[in-house]
């Protein structure tokens, strides 16, 4: 049953809705505005109400293909046969063979593929896209930059896992990439020459522009408060409760170890270092997505930015908010840099705090690096804590500014026309 539902594949992603659909209301796509069979080309020349039906269309005629593959009973070939499922849609799209092969750009049809095949790189793909969109108000820009957002986040979670799985989806990634790079170099070329049409400037992208600025800084702000606030301290006051708590549970013994006197470099009592430990392991989960998140906020919030700057020459709001996220950014990444200084040190404090409590006699001088290693570790995480503070203060800075500042009438920039993306 492979090969047909590979051909099956090809012929549904053939299927041209964009063309069946102008036809349907008496206009030829392939003759009008950019003459692409897209829905961002129907979106112009029909409205955007049958541009958001035809995008459907497209984006289902990716998404099925690949969701009937996964349905495949082998699970040793079910990855791989709805990787190559959608992809054979999505070549269906760009290589029809009911129109000579010369068919649509592709992101939509490969959107579909992807939600299916890869939801979390897809959700941040979309974003991104919203983003610069919001921001640019270029299409084929936030199609461009999705794509390459897509190849990376994918890439790295085959960097992470090493599975074989994990491979073929960043193999499909970077594959797809590549093609809608290929069909965009036009677009490519007016946007490097600053010539590319934009989106029309309505209520929805103005709404959209303010909510892709406000709302990731506020989840930033709003998350950040509440773990450096609420999550870490909550979590080694409560592991600090049970281990002190004569009541302690069964499944929560307390070594030998830390029943002992505790040793002039350590506070006492030694319960206290299991609930540290405890409260570590959960919070050293959490750090990796909680930067990640982070960063990745402030990225989205920075392509909006420097869209609203570029559009707004005049204006010096969007620039100072600019300046305040970047500098907010920057900040995020240096404590992502730090998060791995801390966890270096936490654990060198760890190893040497167990040969302490282990060894007896201690070895001489054990107990000065001992208390060296706290010392480091309470430095670097001390650096942590400012770099924190400090990235959530400029962002309240901006946030106030996001929030009050809108575009005046005469402010508002962007071309008529829109941008053939897709």
């Amino acid at each position: 049953m492979f090969w047909p539902g590979l051909l099956a594949s090809y012929l549904i992603g053939s299927i041209p809705f964009g063309l069946i659909v102008g036809r349907a209301k008496g206009v030829d796509l392939r003759k009008e505005g950019s003459g692409n069979i897209g829905a961002t080309n129907v979106g112009r020349v029909l409205g955007a109400k049958w541009g958001l039906v035809v995008f459907l269309l497209d984006f289902l005629k990716g998404a099925v293909p690949a969701w009937a593959g996964l349905t495949n009973p082998s699970e040793q070939t079910r990855d791989i046969t709805g990787i190559l499922y959608g992809l054979a849609a999505f070549t269906g799209h760009l290589f029809p063979l009911f129109l000579g092969f010369k068919g649509g750009k592709g992101v939509a049809t490969g959107a579909g593929a992807v939600a299916v095949l890869m939801p979390i790189p897809f959700t941040l793909a979309i974003f991104t896209w919203l983003s610069l969109v919001a921001g640019w108000r270029m299409v084929s820009l936030g199609s461009l930059a999705a794509t390459m957002i897509l190849s990376l986040v994918q890439s790295g979670l085959y960097w992470k896992s090493g599975s074989e799985g994990s491979l073929a989806l960043a193999g499909f990634a970077i594959l797809a990439t590549a093609l809608v790079w290929i069909k965009h170099i036009g677009n490519l070329k007016r946007i490097l020459a600053g010539t590319e049409s934009k989106v029309k400037e309505s209520c929805l992208w103005e709404t959209m522009e303010r909510l892709m600025v406000i709302t990731p800084l506020a989840l930033w702000i709003g998350g950040g408060l509440f773990f450096t606030f609420v999550i870490g301290p909550g979590v080694f006051s409560w592991f600090e409760a049970l281990s002190l708590s004569p009541d302690r549970p069964y499944w929560l013994p307390l070594p030998g170890e830390f029943t002992q006197p505790a040793p002039a470099a350590l506070p006492g009592p030694l319960a206290r270092e299991q609930a540290s430990r405890l409260a570590g392991v959960v919070v050293n989960k959490i750090f990796p997505l909680y930067y990640f998140g982070q960063v990745f906020l402030g990225f989205l919030v920075l392509l909006v930015l420097m869209g609203q700057a570029k559009r707004h020459p005049g204006c010096r709001c969007p620039g100072w908010i600019l300046r305040l996220v970047a500098s907010a950014w920057l900040l995020a990444l240096m404590g992502w840099a730090m998060e791995i200084k801390v966890r270096q040190a936490y654990r060198a404090r760890t190893v040497l705090v167990d040969e302490l409590l282990r060894e007896k006699p201690p070895t001489p001088g054990l107990e000065e690096k001992v208390r060296a290693a706290r010392r480091a570790f309470g430095i670097s995480h001390g650096i942590s804590l400012l770099l924190n503070f400090g990235a959530i203060g400029l962002l309240s800075a901006g946030f106030g500014l996001a929030v009050v500042w809108r575009p005046k009438p005469h402010e508002a920039g962007g071309a008529a026309g829109e941008n053939p993306g897709s």
